[in-house]
């Protein structure tokens, strides 16, 4: 591992890239999941010059368009293409991410674990390979949290001022960019470094930078749908309701224990090797009370998984069918390969469980007992993006994507003191791999055949795309703007149901995977495709009344 060179942390990042050109991303000119509502507006920027933000996304993600915007300008507007953008700051991300690692005096080879864990994470692997903003805001913050560092180790001004202008840039793709800032002030409040002049250095930029978006957004574009009604709106309606409140941030509080365990046990589950070494070989007091704490995370998350059942239990893109949201009707006939077999989820579960009890333990054991300073601002930082999360009316899987790094460097701090070797985690690699990969190939390759076989259709049968249902990514991109433009015309903002642009749709061609989803439907072509998760081909039909 010496030898491994200055450059180490580069290899990670190719070998990412390299996969996900394996995967064709390219290929897939077309939006996936939400990131339809970025596509338009970087889609009209291009085309008026004006930008024109979509109802449907929140209102921060300049960032986000104005790097689309300089790829376009450079390689031209194409939707395959441009998931490259965050294909580049996913790789970028993973550079600073192991630099912030060497700032905990990490040995390479856990630095190198913990990025491959980052790298081949099933959301990490999904969300690059699209045009959504969670990536982006990813390695802003992650950059602004090595900048933090930077500053609080050496005392030098200019990283401060880098790092102030990455949270702007964090809270410019995503309104969560504001509590980076935040908790550097709290973390130096709390260790009793902070004076008057660091705080005004630190809050009035930081002030700017969101009293000037404020400007703009309300004085110059004007408000969203979503700005008006999920933004604050649900938010507060979720906070309101206090006992539905404590219920749902208990709920979602476990459920991503585990399910974030699930999408790093490999630098998690290691530490159980260790644990069962010093259950035979000690008998100290030191090491019960830490087996016991283990025991008793590992216990709660059992019971919980118990009452829940097998994994996913959060919304969005981990289901029962594969990786990715399924927007096609009649998903439960598709070709799903393990993701379809109980034992895959039992697996996982089980997985998620154990690895939930480690990243438990490991948090608690490092804010409690764990020398370095930097290790509870990275702490804070996640106790403040978690808090604004769970206050949130909805809940998604892909939010756990903020809360990734954090578990990995703690579980890699545990690993480097229990003199854990890096090698023994490799043979838990090769599953996790296969998971990401085989699952993120199969999501790109039922989307490809979705959008080729209504493609098809339409021209074969003179139908308008806006006429055909293909999944509501599909019916977003033809119809949410006409479609919000005449409700705006005769209703306020807050007057608009959130689905009721989706029902003024009149089809004809309905795209499924079940033949025979009702009387009077009639298939009139089909595509089958390859997967990577199954012999069989998969099949989904175009039918019509």
């Amino acid at each position: 591992m010496k030898n491994l060179g200055r450059f180490y942390f580069l290899g990670v990042p190719v070998l990412f890239i390299l996969a996900c050109f394996s995967l064709e991303f390219y290929k897939c000119g077309f939006p996936l999941n939400d990131d339809w509502a970025y596509l338009l507006a970087l889609k009209n920027l291009l085309e008026t010059g004006k930008l024109s933000l979509c109802d449907w996304a929140s209102s921060t993600q300049l960032t986000h368009i104005f790097s689309g915007l300089l790829f376009a300008r450079a390689f031209g507007f194409d939707l395959g293409l441009v998931k490259l953008v965050n294909i580049i700051h996913f790789a970028l991300f993973l550079v600073f991410f192991q630099k912030t690692l060497e700032e905990f005096s990490l040995d390479k080879k856990f630095i190198l674990l913990a990025a491959l864990t980052a790298a081949f994470s099933p959301l990490n692997l999904l969300l690059s390979m699209s045009f959504m903003t969670d990536i982006t805001y990813l390695f802003w913050s992650t950059l602004a949290l090595y900048l933090f560092v930077k500053n609080f180790k050496t005392g030098k001004g200019v990283f401060l001022w880098l790092a102030l202008a990455a949270s702007g840039a964090a809270f410019l793709t995503r309104q969560l960019g504001l509590l980076l800032p935040a908790a550097f002030i709290l973390f130096l409040f709390l260790e009793k470094k902070l004076d008057l002049k660091t705080f005004l250095k630190v809050t009035l930029p930081s002030a700017a930078v969101f009293l000037g978006y404020t400007a703009w957004f309300k004085g110059f574009h004007g408000p969203t749908w979503a700005s008006e009604n999920y933004v604050a709106g649900a938010t507060l309606k979720h906070l309101l309701d206090y006992k539905g409140f404590f219920l749902s941030t208990l709920e979602r509080t476990l459920s991503s224990l585990i399910e974030t365990g699930f999408f790093i046990f490999p630098v998690c589950l290691p530490a159980l090797f260790f644990f069962r070494k010093k259950i035979v070989l000690s008998g100290g007091s030191k090491i019960r009370t830490r087996i016991a704490l283990l025991f008793l995370c590992a216990v709660g998350l059992a019971f919980y998984a118990w009452f829940r059942g097998f994994l996913p239990y959060l919304e969005n893109n981990l289901g029962r069918f594969g990786i990715g949201v399924v927007a096609v009707n009649g998903w439960e006939l598709k070709e799903s390969g393990f993701f379809g077999e109980k034992w895959f989820w039992f697996s996982a579960t089980a997985a998620g469980v154990l690895s939930g009890a480690v990243m438990l333990y490991s948090a608690v054991f490092g804010l409690a007992f764990r020398r370095e300073a930097l290790f509870r601002f990275f702490f804070l930082n996640f106790l403040l993006h978690l808090g604004i999360s769970m206050a949130g009316g909805k809940y998604f899987d892909r939010y756990l994507v903020n809360f990734i790094p954090f578990f990995i460097l703690s579980a890699a701090l545990l690993l480097k003191d229990f003199k854990i070797s890096a090698f023994s985690p490799l043979f838990l690699l090769i599953p996790f791999f296969a998971v990401s990969y085989l699952g993120s190939g199969d999501y790109l390759a039922w989307n490809r055949a979705k959008w080729e076989l209504a493609a098809k259709v339409s021209a074969e049968r003179k139908v308008d795309p806006s006429g055909i249902v293909n999944g509501f990514d599909y019916n977003a991109w033809f119809n949410y703007e006409k479609n919000m433009k005449l409700l705006k015309a005769v209703k306020s903002l807050k007057e608009i149901d959130e689905w009721e642009w989706q029902k003024m749709m009149s089809y004809r061609i309905f795209i499924t995977y079940n033949p025979a989803p009702a009387e009077g439907w009639v298939v009139v072509d089909k595509l089958e495709y390859e997967t990577p998760l199954s012999r069989k081909k998969g099949v989904i039909y175009a039918l019509m009344k």
